[in-house]
């Protein structure tokens, strides 16, 4: 998939890899690579995680590398531990403007974080919590909820993981 950054003209294009992630201009130029040597990158996201106007990158691991935080240059602000981030959203997970990393594993659990990665809340939802989609819903305010579906279900949380509808 492809994510706008704050500059109009790059995009950052993310899948595993087991050599490689970067984020390529309008140009199709590299405008940073991060060698990720024998771990494979899962999901990458972009957002304002701390309100600078700055795009940062979270990026989630295959294995046991963890979840690790990018700027716009490429340059890791920091690393926290995990296996298998799956998929990783960058959301405003009170409605306020607070900005967190909503991110699942090969567990079914939903992590919360805030902007320095500290997890907030770390939870198995009702239902095995993988691939998800950031979403809106009817009288939350600004709040992201998370869109998930399984068998015949589809399943909206809040990100804390509790069920909002089903």
């Amino acid at each position: 998939h492809q994510i706008r950054s704050r500059n109009e003209n790059t995009y950052c294009q993310s899948w595993w890899l087991a050599d490689a992630t970067a984020l390529f201009g309008l140009d199709g130029k590299a405008v940073w690579t991060l060698d990720t040597g024998d771990e494979g990158v899962d999901d990458m996201c972009a957002g304002d995680l701390d309100g600078d106007g700055v795009t940062d990158f979270a990026v989630g691991f295959n294995g046991g590398g963890g979840i690790r935080r990018y700027d716009e240059t490429g340059t890791q602000r920091w690393k926290k531990s995990g296996g298998n981030i799956w998929h990783v959203e960058i959301v405003d997970y009170d409605g306020q403007g607070a900005m967190g990393i909503a991110h699942s594993n090969a567990g079914g659990e939903l992590t919360l974080r805030d902007g320095t990665g500290t997890i907030l809340s770390q939870v198995n939802p009702a239902a095995f919590f993988s691939g998800f989609s950031q979403c809106r819903w009817p009288g939350a305010g600004n709040k992201a909820h998370l869109l998930s579906t399984g068998k015949d279900t589809h399943w909206v949380f809040d990100c804390k993981g509790t069920v909002v509808a089903r």
